[in-house]
């Protein structure tokens, strides 16, 4: 039911999602460790191996914040609106902790098997939306567990975001329990979400 039309395309269940989950985590984890920011984190920028693991992609964006902890652009061009955390959008900062509101995106981005967030909004819509303390909606096939997860991550203040390393244990324990559906695909509505272009969008907005 869940299945890619290639013809070696394999299905995906409930726990490979969380999988995903998990080491798209563990990926940024590392990433931030490194200190750097990613700034472009998405799920379009996450490849895929035959062995269903996981690789962090497209650098283009990223920055070296070792000893500043924090990177503001000088410069802007299109930007990924969607993923982008408040401060970001507002004041152009970006660290960690904008990351890991991205991440908090991706959650939901995987739970809804790749639909556009805030597909009902224009970009502005969105920045204006998300100051007023708007946030994306807990899929009705997504466990409560799972969709706090993502609501940590859309904290209004970055320090009260969880670390990357806080996220990898809290998704990692979910993982330990093959049996347990924290995404109940059966539920799935393919009608509720929608998957926007770029003519879809402003020139000032990256999808």
């Amino acid at each position: 039911m869940y299945q890619n039309i290639h013809p070696r395309s394999q299905n995906v269940t409930s726990f490979d999602l969380l999988q995903f989950a998990w080491q798209i985590a563990k990926g940024m984890s590392y990433i931030a460790s490194r200190k750097f920011v990613h700034r472009d984190l998405a799920l379009r920028n996450v490849l895929l191996g035959e062995d269903r693991c996981c690789k962090i992609s497209d650098f283009g964006f990223a920055r070296d914040i070792s000893g500043t902890d924090m990177y503001e652009p000088k410069s802007m061009g299109p930007l990924p609106i969607r993923w982008m955390a408040l401060e970001s959008l507002l004041r152009s900062m970006y660290t960690t902790e904008s990351d890991v509101w991205s991440y908090g995106v991706v959650l939901w981005e995987i739970a809804t098997l790749g639909a556009t967030p805030y597909s009902d909004f224009t970009s502005t819509e969105v920045v204006k939306k998300v100051r007023k303390g708007y946030r994306l909606q807990k899929p009705r096939h997504c466990s409560d567990e799972l969709f706090q997860v993502m609501r940590e991550c859309w904290n209004l203040y970055p320090e009260s975001r969880p670390s990357f390393s806080d996220i990898c244990v809290t998704v990692g324990e979910m993982t330990k329990d093959a049996t347990k559906e924290y995404l109940i695909l059966q539920e799935f509505d393919g009608r509720l979400y929608v998957n926007l272009s770029e003519e879809d969008t402003h020139s000032d907005e990256k999808l």
